[in-house]
């Protein structure tokens, strides 16, 4: 049996052509996998979701406010905590956790998510900008019915609809970012623009999708034979 130094041997100092396929969060893996974090999926096309449309969050007469982040890693490579610090300048942003004025525990519970439905937008800034990282806090905010705020190195335009979130790379700066803000909440028909993707999607917890193309690929005899000469690079 081999030893614990030998089996860790295998990833600190990959083997040479020892990996065949790799199964990551990054879409140009041989498996892609979204799992553990969420994912959106069209809805079914069945005629009673043809007949009877699915209802849209009232957004339109509710009183909200502004903008909420739960953050507790407050120093970060991509030093996101300057961005929206300098950003705060300019419009309310609730910061929960360590990195803020606020509790909501535990962080993850029923009730911090009945705490965000007083909010209309939610900071999904990631700590890294890592190609193809987008974790569970985005899908959070589309499944509370708040606007997502993303902030990161992946093309979201992959995993969401149009208009379903604000990017900041879309912004000059962060006080233009505030100022389009105020127009989206003075404006409720410009702000429920950004809900009409759920007509047609919906956020599945803990997809398995990428557990199925395993088992697809695993099973077709055709698969060409491949192996990673360096699985680090």
């Amino acid at each position: 049996m081999a030893s614990e130094r030998e089996r860790l041997s295998v990833f600190t100092e990959p083997l040479s052509n020892y990996f065949n396929w790799n199964m990551t969060h990054r879409r140009d893996s041989d498996v892609f996998s979204s799992y553990p974090y969420f994912s959106l999926r069209l809805k079914s096309t069945s005629v009673v979701a043809n007949v009877l449309p699915q209802p849209l969050p009232e957004v339109g007469n509710k009183t909200k406010l502004m903008v909420a982040w739960f953050n507790s890693n407050c120093e970060t490579p991509v030093e996101r905590e300057k961005y929206f610090r300098e950003m705060a300048q300019y419009t309310q942003i609730d910061t929960y956790g360590a990195c803020g004025h606020l509790k909501c525990d535990p962080a993850k519970g029923t009730h911090c998510d009945k705490l965000l439905g007083n909010y209309k937008f939610y900071i999904t800034a990631e700590n890294s900008s890592c190609a193809d990282y987008v974790t569970d806090k985005f899908y959070r905010a589309l499944e509370a019915d708040l606007v997502p705020i993303v902030y990161g190195g992946a093309d979201y335009s992959a995993y969401a609809p149009a208009h379903s979130y604000i990017n900041t790379a879309d912004f000059a700066s962060p006080k233009a970012l505030a100022e389009y803000l105020y127009v989206l909440d003075t404006n409720p028909g410009l702000y429920s623009k950004y809900f009409d993707w759920k007509k047609d999607w919906e956020v599945i917890r803990f997809p398995t999708d990428g557990w199925c193309d395993l088992c697809e690929k695993l099973n077709r005899p055709e698969e060409p034979a491949k192996s990673y000469e360096d699985i680090g690079n």
